[in-house]
């Protein structure tokens, strides 16, 4: 089946099959078949717009990375102020593991107060791992966050890996973006004293050939310790007011929260059919089933640049009965420089205001 073909089955799967295929998982039961509906849509959209890319240029620290991520999703360059702002919080590092042929670099780190991004190269003996234009992806990973003013080491809670890219060499280059959701009372990674440690158990060669798709998972241990970079706090940003959309866009906004990393708030929606995806998704979400509740928000600048999502995340609030969201810039942002947020269903906009 090809990935178009794909990904619009699974938007219009059945909410009892999605079900059916995912009971018993923890998706499931926290959240019931609408976030099971979320992950395999924006799953779906993500296998399609960031399917492997092979390139030329190996792109050294996380900040070039950024830069590059941010101008295409843009579609402009990035400003002089946001390229300041991400490297005051990226160093490179440098740090290897090697086991089983196959090597993990660390090469630099972007770090937030409760976010690190780092920038990561795999390598594989040529010999010992043959498959064509193979791409790499680590799997089986944890990490972990200590620091010597708290009690205990934390675990990152989210993991996620984005943009493998397979240079002209057959290295894949990647990102790690791992995530403490509750730091202790007072507390950032970006302090100067953090150090993360990524534990890989696993490696997945991808043949990319599209008539004989191959798959080999090897077995080791790679372990990564990491030295957060010292940056100044970046504290969050509230709207000082909720919105109300009607019509085309029928729901109501509350407790608008813009951190260097995401956009958090809570929705009330007439309908619970309704499902929020990155920028990059929407287009794609729409072009499948194009009169589905599908809808996106982005950030409005105050020079006027528009700053993409790249996913999205949902709990239920059972006190309330709110959906609490959460989703991604395509990079870190600076939360004081954000006048609106940009709500769209792909033909209708509308704003919020940012009075911080």
């Amino acid at each position: 089946m090809k990935q178009d073909s794909l990904f619009w089955a699974i938007c219009n799967l059945e909410d009892d099959l999605i079900l059916e295929a995912e009971e018993g998982t923890m998706m499931e039961k926290k959240h019931g078949k609408k976030a099971v509906r979320i992950a395999l849509i924006a799953a779906a959209a993500a296998a399609l717009l960031a399917g492997t890319v092979v390139a030329a240029k190996l792109y050294t620290r996380s900040a070039d990375r950024m830069e590059k991520s941010w101008n295409q999703a843009a579609q402009q360059p990035m400003t002089t102020e946001q390229k300041d702002f991400i490297d005051e919080k990226s160093a490179d590092i440098g740090e290897t593991a090697e086991d089983q042929g196959i090597t993990i670099t660390a090469q630099s780190v972007t770090c937030t107060d409760d976010t690190a991004y780092i920038s990561v190269v795999m390598n594989a003996d040529k010999e010992q791992y043959s498959m064509p234009y193979a791409e790499m992806f680590p799997a089986d990973v944890a990490a972990t966050v200590e620091n010597p003013n708290w009690a205990q080491p934390l675990v990152c809670d989210h993991i996620g890996i984005t943009g493998n890219v397979v240079q002209d060499d057959g290295s894949t280059e990647l990102e790690w973006r791992s995530e403490v959701s509750e730091l202790p009372e007072g507390q950032r990674l970006n302090d100067g004293a953090s150090v993360v440690t990524v534990d890989v158990k696993q490696v997945v060669f991808h043949d990319m050939a599209e008539n004989n798709p191959q798959e080999q998972i090897v077995e080791g241990s790679w372990k990564l310790a990491v030295t957060l970079p010292e940056s100044d706090e970046t504290p969050p940003v509230e709207a000082q007011q909720s919105a109300e959309f009607t019509g085309d866009l029928n729901f109501t906004v509350e407790g608008i929260q813009v951190t260097a990393d995401s956009l958090q708030f809570r929705l009330v929606a007439p309908s619970n059919d309704y499902v929020i995806l990155g920028t990059d998704q929407l287009e794609l979400a729409k072009a499948a089933e194009p009169d589905a509740p599908f809808y996106s928000v982005e950030a409005l600048l105050k020079d006027g640049t528009c700053v993409p999502t790249t996913g999205a995340s949902m709990s239920l609030n059972e006190e309330s009965g709110m959906d609490e969201w959460s989703i991604q810039w395509v990079t870190p942002i600076d939360p004081e420089t954000v006048v609106a947020l940009i709500f769209s269903d792909g033909t209708s906009r509308q704003e919020i205001p940012m009075e911080s």
